[in-house]
C-alpha cells in the first residue's frame, strides 16, 4: 500500500478504505457519496488520548454527527461536545453518556435548556447574562441548584487562526473585561459556577499560538476563581486544531503539542492538588482528514480559455468550498492519480449559481463523463453544512467503513430534526 498525493492510503491508481476500494463504493452505494475511514478515526483518536492523557476529551459533535461516526467516537471514549438541542439526542444515541457532555452556542432558547436539564446533561456553558437570567429561572422551577460553566471571549487571540471566535468583538462568550461585573450579578443561590470555558479560534495550525493560549486560559481561571471565590471543577480549553489543506502545510505535532501544554500549567494544576478536570474540544482535527466526498462528472467543457469539469453535485452535496471564509480542498480523479498529462481545471456543481465551484485553477488529470471526482478532508464540516435542498439535486449518502466493515450512515438521520433530509 502506498499513499495518495493527498495523503489518504493507496495501491496504485487506486483510493483505499481498509481492503475496499473507493471506486468499489462508488459502484456499490452510487453518487455522490461521502466516504468516511473509521480506521483512521480511531487511529486519530488514539493519538490525541496518549498526547493529552491528562485531559477530558470532548468531541464536537457538529463537526460531523453522522450517527455510525458518532457511535464509532463514543466507543473509543470520547464525551461529547453538544451545541443544539438535536445534537442532545443525537449523542445520546450513540451512546455518549449525557453527564459527561457540554452545551454550548450564543442562542440557547429555555426550551434548548430545559431539555439539557431533562437529559441530564453535565455541564451548560453560559454565554451571556440574558441565558444565565434563563437559567436562573428554570432552577427555580426545578427547584435545584444548576451547575455552571462560563464561557469567556479573551482579550488574547492567536497569532494566526481561520476562524477566530475570541479576541474580537464576538456574539460567543461573555467579554473577558466583563467577567468581574456579570459574576456579581448570578444568583449564587440557584447557580453554582462550577467552570470556565474558552474557544478562541478554528483551524489553528500554529503550535506557538495554541501554547499561548493554554497558558492564558489557565492564568484566567486561576484569576477568576481567587477574585470571586469558586471552586472550579471543570476548565475547558477549547480546542481548533487545524489540519491541512495544501501541500504546504504540515499536520500539528500533536504528540509534541500535548507534552510542552503540561509546562504551562500551573504548578498546582500539575502537582494534582485542586486540580479542576481540564478538558478540549476536538471535531475537525479528528475527523476531517478521514472522509473523502465523490461526484460524478457530466461534462467537460472549455470556456474563453479555462476548462470547467461539471458534476452533478457541489453546494447542494459539499457547500464547504464556496464560502469566502474556507479553504480551498484537495480534489483529484479518481483512478487517475498516476496519469501523467494534467490541465488547469475548475471543478463545478450543478447549480445555476457561479459560486458553485468545488476547485478552482487545479492541475488534474483531465477526466471524461462518468468519471469520479474526489474531495479530500471533507469528514468535517461536509455533510451538515450542505444546501441539502438546493435545487432538488439527490443528497449524498454517507458510508462508514471500518475495518472490512462498510455502513451506511444516511437514513438513521431523519429520526432527527436536524437530519430531516431525502436519502439518495
Amino acid at each position: 500500500m502506498t499513499r495518495h498525493v493527498h495523503g489518504w492510503p493507496a495501491a496504485g491508481p487506486d483510493l483505499l478504505v481498509g481492503e475496499t476500494t473507493v471506486a468499489a463504493l462508488a459502484e456499490r452505494f452510487g453518487t455522490p457519496l461521502y466516504v468516511y475511514s473509521g480506521d483512521m478515526m480511531r487511529e486519530r483518536a488514539a493519538t490525541l488520548h496518549d498526547a493529552f492523557s491528562g485531559f477530558e476529551i470532548l468531541y464536537s459533535i457538529k463537526s460531523n454527527p453522522s450517527p455510525a461516526v458518532c457511535r464509532l467516537l463514543a466507543e473509543t471514549g470520547f464525551e461529547a461536545g453538544v451545541s443544539s438541542q438535536s445534537e442532545i439526542d443525537v449523542a445520546i444515541d450513540a451512546g455518549y453518556a449525557p453527564n459527561g457532555m457540554g452545551f454550548v452556542g450564543p442562542a440557547k432558547s429555555a426550551t434548548a435548556l430545559r431539555h439539557a436539564l431533562d437529559q441530564g446533561v453535565g455541564m451548560i456553558y453560559v454565554e451571556s447574562l440574558t441565558e444565565i437570567r434563563r437559567l436562573e429561572e428554570l432552577a427555580r422551577e426545578y427547584d435545584r441548584r444548576l451547575s455552571i460553566a462560563l464561557r469567556i471571549n479573551t482579550r488574547r487571540r492567536p497569532s494566526s487562526a481561520g476562524e477566530l471566535m475570541a479576541g474580537v468583538p464576538s456574539q460567543f462568550g461573555i467579554d473577558e473585561e466583563a467577567v468581574d461585573t456579570v459574576i456579581p450579578e448570578i444568583d449564587r443561590d440557584w447557580l453554582e459556577i462550577c467552570g470556565v470555558h474558552t474557544f478562541v479560534a478554528s483551524q489553528v495550525m500554529d503550535a506557538r499560538s495554541l501554547l499561548m493560549h493554554f497558558e492564558t486560559v489557565a492564568a484566567l481561571a486561576i484569576e477568576i476563581a481567587s477574585t470571586h471565590r469558586l471552586n472550579l471543577q471543570v476548565v475547558n480549553f477549547g480546542g481548533g486544531f487545524g489540519i491541512p489543506y495544501s501541500p504546504a502545510e504540515r499536520l500539528l505535532d500533536i504528540e509534541k503539542l500535548g507534552k510542552r501544554i503540561w509546562t504551562h500549567m500551573p504548578t498546582a494544576w500539575r502537582r494534582g492538588y485542586g486540580k479542576p478536570r481540564l478538558c478540549l474540544e476536538v471535531g475537525r482535527f479528528l475527523v476531517g482528514e478521514a472522509g473523502l466526498f465523490l461526484t460524478r462528472v457530466v461534462d467537460v467543457k472549455r470556456s474563453r480559455g479555462t476548462t470547467f469539469i461539471v458534476t452533478e453535485s457541489g453546494i447542494s452535496g459539499f457547500a464547504r468550498p464556496a464560502m469566502d471564509w474556507a479553504q480551498q480542498h484537495p480534489c483529484s480523479v479518481l483512478g487517475k492519480a498516476a496519469k501523467r498529462k494534467t490541465e488547469l481545471c475548475t471543478v463545478v456543481g450543478p447549480s445555476c449559481m457561479p459560486s458553485d465551484v468545488l476547485c478552482e485553477n487545479v492541475d488534474l488529470p483531465l477526466p471524461e463523463e462518468g468519471d469520479v471526482v474526489v474531495m479530500h478532508n471533507t469528514g468535517a464540516y461536509g455533510m451538515t453544512m450542505s444546501m441539502l435542498d438546493w435545487g432538488s439535486f439527490a443528497a449524498p449518502r454517507e458510508v462508514l467503513c471500518t475495518g472490512g466493515n462498510c455502513e451506511i450512515s444516511t437514513a438513521e438521520r431523519a429520526t432527527h430534526p436536524i437530519f430531516a433530509i431525502s436519502s439518495a
